[in-house]
């Protein structure tokens, strides 16, 4: 069952559509949150799609699958969700009605460059595909899919990017005795004194 939280007259409450159950105060809503971590955790998805059908299909099967779903319309709701909240994938088609997806996959590229982003569109030529991804999609998937292939594209790329996250910065340092390089930082350490370097160094 999946749980999600809306706010009715003033108090958060939690359950399926057919059974909320109330949570008396923010505080409460607080602690909930934190008794239910794995309401937390769910991965979210930015589904920017225009067709009523396909979205709904991959609406409904990520949330079967445990995703938190937000849909976009068109490619300028796709840009702004983008912009305004922390998604952990992007799903994007190529025809739409107003920004074409190419471009809102530049204009996503420029704020986040390590977010997935998954082609799903009905142009299928190499050209297309090679396009795609030049422009910045992390995969490419054509229309007409089967949602078994979408849903493991998607789990790849996720675990490709939990797999960068987890590489600690300690692994971008080496140390002999008390000197310490910094391949991170791009800084040289002495005794815990910083040495002073060119840019060639």
């Amino acid at each position: 069952m999946l749980l999600h939280f809306v706010l009715q007259n003033g108090a958060f409450c939690y359950g399926t559509n057919s059974n909320l159950i109330l949570i008396c105060s923010s505080l409460h809503y607080t602690i909930f949150k934190l008794l239910c971590p794995r309401v937390n955790t769910l991965m979210k998805i930015l589904l920017v799609e225009d067709d009523a059908a396909v979205c709904s299909m991959v609406n409904k099967g990520l949330v079967e699958n445990g995703f938190d779903v937000t849909v976009g319309m068109n490619g300028k709701q796709g840009i702004d969700l983008s912009s305004t909240v922390k998604f952990d994938l992007i799903i994007l088609d190529i025809m739409l009605p107003d920004i074409n997806g190419l471009e809102v996959c530049r204009e996503i590229r420029k704020a986040d460059k390590r977010i997935p982003i998954l082609f799903l569109t009905a142009l299928g030529s190499a050209e297309n595909v090679v396009l795609g991804l030049e422009t910045g999609a992390d995969d490419y998937l054509t229309k007409p899919f089967k949602f078994i292939e979408l849903l493991a594209r998607i789990k790849s790329l996720l675990r490709r990017t939990e797999n960068q996250d987890s590489v600690s910065i300690d692994a971008f340092k080496f140390v002999f005795e008390d000197l310490t390089l910094d391949d991170h930082t791009k800084k040289v350490t002495r005794a815990n004194s910083v040495v002073s370097l060119t840019s060639t160094e």
